[in-house]
């Protein structure tokens, strides 16, 4: 095991105080508009590595449930919004509305099928789709941490109106 310092207790406790300012904000800004929230602490996440395979991490996160429309991660380095489109909606759906805003295309049945990534190409996405079993397909849209808790009302909005739910 690992020896509990101060001066590892004090790093944990500013990114952990962060994480839950960060959480606090989000959801605030969501809650007094038109959303129902849910907020908690989860682990058992999963991050890709760069050979391509998956870790589970067991170290709690922040994740705001953003009731029947999306899910938000917030970890230290970004924030990912995911939700899901019905295939058909997934097959039609016009990329550029998200303004650049990196985002992953992925099967939810087989969530390590990856159909899309930031610099891919939408009709490579579309074939792998017509070419999955899937009957929704997942995205996750990434932020960086330091974007206003405001601008998530907007994006969340966003996603409503063109469909996706979680």
């Amino acid at each position: 095991m690992f020896e509990m310092t101060e001066d590892f207790r004090r790093e944990l406790n500013e990114m952990y105080s962060e994480l839950s300012t960060k959480m606090t904000r989000i959801a605030a800004a969501l809650t007094h508009r038109i959303f129902q929230v849910d907020a908690g602490w989860y682990n058992g996440h999963e991050h890709e590595l760069p050979d391509g395979t998956w870790q589970i991490d067991s170290f709690p996160v922040p994740v705001i449930s953003v009731k029947g429309f999306s899910e938000i991660h917030i970890e230290p380095a970004e924030v990912t919004v995911t939700a899901r489109l019905k295939r058909d909606d997934a097959l039609a759906l016009d990329m550029s509305i998200f303004g650049g805003v990196p985002v992953e295309a992925f099967g939810v049945e087989h969530y390590y099928d990856t159909y899309y990534r930031p610099g891919g190409s939408v009709d490579a996405m579309r074939e792998a789709i017509r070419a999955s079993d899937e009957r929704e397909i997942g995205f996750a849209f990434s932020f960086p941490f330091d974007k206003p808790a405001e601008e998530y009302y907007d994006f969340c909005k966003l996603l409503r109106r063109k469909g996706f739910y979680y």
